[in-house]
């Protein structure tokens, strides 16, 4: 018995040795590893710091380089806001698509091939009211970013593209074998956060109509709705207060409509009428039998944004209100009742619509930013005096070298 306990002793002094001793090595591996781990963030921030340094000591190094060899450092790319104007009669609507007819392209895909032959560059525009085909526009927006112009010979230099050479080199490519009754009206440089659609605040809307009986066939039929039922003026003008304020505009949406939302503010609906005139330009020089005399309704119609479809659509439902088709009640219930209407048989043609303008905040755009592209810059001439290139960068080591203003 004697021994059975000496032999216990010794073996819970073991495992108490063993045990301090396992306590002491966790220990010093602990702080061992702790220190590891100090040193090798410690030699990580250091690495940074010295690769940040050299990165940028490349940088101007590089730079240095590039103005002694007569270049000037990377300019970044300049947003433009271009104003274009349109006849929607030779063209499939404003978005691109590839499954556009050739014999009749979209709006976008036309500057998109004049910019891209203007700059070398694949740029992409994005427009702020995409107007159906047939749709005209006179101030419709639409923004681009261009990188600057590299300009190769003893001096390489790099310059943003001005709104005035922007402007007149996309007309000049915009014309191409066919031209396109298409024209850039103005440009302006903007900050790149800048869009032409989401920064927008009011978009103006004309369509015209044309009462009366058309006894010959005109090309200027496709300017106008030519409508020959009678109507009643004064109930246009209290057919248009309906569509005034705020309202579900969901039953005056094509079915194919997207938008998430069917709440618009319509701050103006006014009609302009005029009796006895045509659009016809050639009207008082042709025989009586051939103008008849016709009353003109001009619709202004402004609001913040507008559903697919709806201009034409409230416009048709004045009209029917006006000719006695339907009643004021009728209208009034269906802007207070709001419902899915898949097929409207008093939306008119696209011909008549026109897009006057697109408005924008004075802050984010002020009015004498924009740069008028005249008609004289059309021409390859113009354009090429147009385009006003700084001075490039003197190279030291070539003081023969004369620096002169270089124009494209």
């Amino acid at each position: 018995m004697a021994h059975v306990a000496v032999f216990r002793g010794l073996h819970v002094h073991h495992t108490q040795l063993n045990h301090a001793r396992w306590v002491s090595l966790a220990s010093s591996l602990s702080s061992t590893l702790t220190g590891i781990d100090q040193r090798r963030s410690f030699s990580t921030v250091k690495d940074s710091s010295i690769a940040e340094v050299a990165t940028a000591k490349t940088t101007t190094a590089t730079t240095a380089e590039m103005q002694l060899d007569g270049q000037q450092p990377p300019v970044s790319a300049s947003r433009f806001l271009l104003a274009v104007e349109y006849d929607g009669t030779a063209f499939s609507g404003v978005a691109a698509s590839p499954d556009e007819p050739p014999d009749r392209p979209s709006v976008g895909s036309v500057l998109d091939r004049a910019i891209a032959q203007a700059t070398r560059q694949d740029a992409r525009v994005t427009f702020s009211s995409r107007t159906d085909a047939g749709v005209h526009a006179l101030w419709n927006t639409c923004h681009v970013d261009i990188e600057p112009r590299t300009r190769r010979g003893d001096l390489m230099t790099q310059q943003q593209w001005t709104p005035l050479a922007l402007g007149s080199a996309i007309n000049y490519f915009s014309r191409g074998k066919v031209p396109y009754p298409m024209s850039v009206r103005a440009v302006c440089a903007v900050p790149e956060q800048v869009h032409a659609r989401f920064n927008a605040t009011q978009r103006v809307y004309i369509y015209r109509v044309v009462v009366g009986e058309s006894s010959a066939a005109s090309v200027f039929d496709l300017r106008y709705h030519l409508t020959a039922a009678p109507i009643d003026e004064s109930l246009v003008q209290q057919a248009c207060q309906v569509f005034e304020g705020t309202h579900d505009f969901q039953s005056f949406r094509a079915a194919r409509c997207q938008a998430r939302t069917t709440t618009r503010h319509i701050s103006q609906f006014s009609v302009q009428i005029d009796k006895h005139k045509t659009d016809n330009p050639w009207a008082n020089s042709l025989p009586d039998a051939l103008s008849k005399p016709t009353v003109a309704l001009t619709f202004t119609i402004r609001g913040s944004g507008f559903l697919y479809h709806q201009v034409r659509i409230m416009v048709g439902h004045v009209l029917s209100v006006a000719s006695g088709k339907s009643t004021l009640a009728d209208l009034v219930h269906l802007r207070d009742n709001p419902q899915v209407i898949h097929l409207h048989k008093d939306m008119l043609p696209a011909h008549g619509l026109c897009l006057k303008e697109v408005c924008y905040d004075s802050q984010d755009i002020p009015p004498e930013s924009w740069v008028m592209i005249a008609k004289k810059h059309h021409s390859f001439k113009a354009l090429r005096e147009s385009v006003i290139v700084r001075k490039p960068f003197r190279n030291p080591a070539k003081p023969e070298a004369a620096v002169v203003d270089q124009q494209d």
